[in-house]
């Protein structure tokens, strides 16, 4: 009877530890992801159509434009 009692009380003693822990853990991420809100980068496109003036930055574009959308399609099956 006595190794029930003292079971029960180490149970009850686990789980107000877990659950204090779990309460210090979900506080601990609300703060952290309230500073990352903070720190958000806004970046101001502007959209132009120039003409390249060299043959090597057009087949990188080119190429970089290719892989993206061979990814893109990889991606949607």
């Amino acid at each position: 009877m006595e190794n029930i009692k003292k079971m029960i009380i180490i149970v009850i003693a686990i789980i107000v530890i877990l659950i204090i822990s779990l309460f210090i853990v979900k506080y601990l991420d609300k703060k952290y992801k309230e500073e990352n809100f903070e720190n958000t980068v806004t970046l101001e496109v502007i959209n132009t159509i120039d003409y390249v003036k060299n043959r090597n930055e057009f087949f990188a574009v080119k190429a970089c434009i290719t892989k993206y959308l061979s990814y893109v399609a990889r991606r949607r099956k």
